[in-house]
């Protein structure tokens, strides 16, 4: 239960930096050169994956966490 709304918070912030970038480049071709949009979208691409990255760091704690708390649960004991 706890790992679906994990996953359907990642869901979220995943459509709200996909929302942001899209309102970014909507807002980049209209003022500036296309030379600084290609750069702000390699930004903006960069952040998104560092964001994936700590959210799966993040999701492999809760679930060691979750392994420490209720090894029953999984079987197994660290």
């Amino acid at each position: 239960m706890k790992s679906q709304m994990f996953e359907s918070h990642t869901l979220i912030i995943d459509f709200q930096i996909q929302t942001f970038v899209i309102e970014m480049l909507t807002l980049v071709t209209h003022t500036f050169k296309i030379e600084i949009f290609i750069e702000l979208m390699f930004f903006v691409i960069d952040i998104q994956t560092h964001t994936q990255q700590l959210f799966m760091y993040m999701k492999q704690k809760w679930i060691q966490f979750q392994k420490q708390q209720y090894p029953d649960l999984f079987g197994c004991r660290i």
